[in-house]
C-alpha cells in the first residue's frame, strides 16, 4: 500500500491570522505540502500521518526579513563581540576565507535552524558573493533546506572595504545577472532580491553604468557621466571602524585600488 500524502495536525488551538479562519480548537489537514482544510479533519486519508498538537498553538509560520544566513556557521563564537568586532571579524577576517562549501553549510544550518524555530520564510541577506560558486552554494542550500527563501544578492567579501567604505562606487559583480537567470521564477519557493548597499555605504555614481548599458533594471535614473574609481587607503576607513576601537581593525588588510 502506498504511503499517504496526508498530514493531520490535531488537538491544537489554531490562530489563523485570517478572518476566514476563526481562532480556536481545530484540525489542520495538509495534502502534498498544501493546507487543504482547517476544522474537522473530514476527508483526510485514514492512513494520514497525525501530529498531536494538544496544548499547543497552531499558526502560520513566522517571517524573518533580515538574516545573514551564511554566517550561521559562526554562531556562538562572537557572544562578547561589539558591533565593530563583528564587522571586523565577519567582513575582514572570516568572509574572505569562506569557501563555497562553507557558504553551503552555514546557509543550510541557518535555514534549518529557522524552520526549527517556526520561521518558514526568510530573506537571506547573502553578502558573500566572492565567486559565482559561492552564490550557487547559498542558493542550493536554501533550496535543499525546504524553507521559503528570498536570496538577496549582496557583494563579495574580497576587499570588503572597497564595497562598504565611505563613498564606494564599486559595481556589483556581473554574475548577478546569471543568478537572476537561475532564479527567474518569482513564484518559486526560492526567489531573488537585491541586497543593495544603502546610500551610507556607496556613492551616487555606483549605479551610473546602468545608463551606458541602456537599461532601467538597475534602479533609479542615473547620469551618464563616467565613473571615477577611487583608491582606497590602507587599513580601515573611518566608517568601517571609527577610532579603531575594534581589535580586528588593526589587522585589516590594505584595500586595493579599484
Amino acid at each position: 500500500m502506498p504511503l499517504s500524502n496526508d498530514l493531520i495536525v490535531t488537538g491544537g488551538h489554531v490562530i489563523g491570522m485570517d478572518p476566514a479562519v476563526p481562532d480556536g480548537p481545530a484540525d489542520v489537514v495538509v495534502r502534498d505540502g498544501v493546507i487543504v482544510s482547517v476544522g474537522l479533519a473530514a476527508g483526510a486519508s485514514p492512513d494520514a500521518d497525525v501530529i498531536d498538537a494538544s496544548g499547543c498553538v497552531v499558526m502560520p509560520g513566522l517571517v524573518d526579513t533580515h538574516r545573514h544566513t551564511w554566517q550561521s556557521a559562526l554562531r556562538h563564537i562572537g557572544l562578547d563581540w561589539s558591533l565593530m568586532d563583528y564587522l571586523g571579524a565577519a567582513f575582514l577576517q572570516l568572509g574572505p576565507n569562506f569557501r563555497p562549501e562553507d557558504v553551503y553549510a552555514g546557509t543550510l544550518l541557518g535555514a534549518l535552524g529557522a524552520l526549527e524555530a517556526g520561521i518558514t520564510t526568510l530573506v537571506d541577506w547573502s553578502h558573500i558573493q566572492n565567486t559565482p560558486e559561492h552564490s550557487d552554494a547559498a542558493v542550493a542550500a536554501l533550496r535543499d533546506s525546504g524553507i521559503r527563501g528570498v536570496f538577496a544578492y549582496g557583494w563579495p567579501q574580497i576587499d570588503p572595504l572597497a564595497w562598504v567604505g565611505d563613498h564606494s562606487d564599486a559595481e556589483l559583480p556581473a554574475d548577478v545577472r546569471r543568478v537572476r537567470d537561475v532564479l527567474r521564477d518569482d513564484t518559486a519557493r526560492v526567489t531573488m532580491a537585491l541586497a543593495a548597499r544603502g546610500p551610507e555605504m556607496s556613492a551616487p555614481s555606483a549605479g551610473a553604468t546602468c545608463c551606458s548599458r541602456g537599461t532601467s533594471a538597475c534602479g533609479p535614473p542615473c547620469t551618464s557621466a563616467p565613473l571615477t574609481r577611487r583608491t582606497a587607503s590602507s587599513g580601515c576607513t573611518p566608517r568601517a571602524c571609527s577610532t579603531r576601537r575594534s581589535r580586528w581593525c588593526t589587522r585589516a588588510r590594505p584595500a586595493t585600488t579599484r
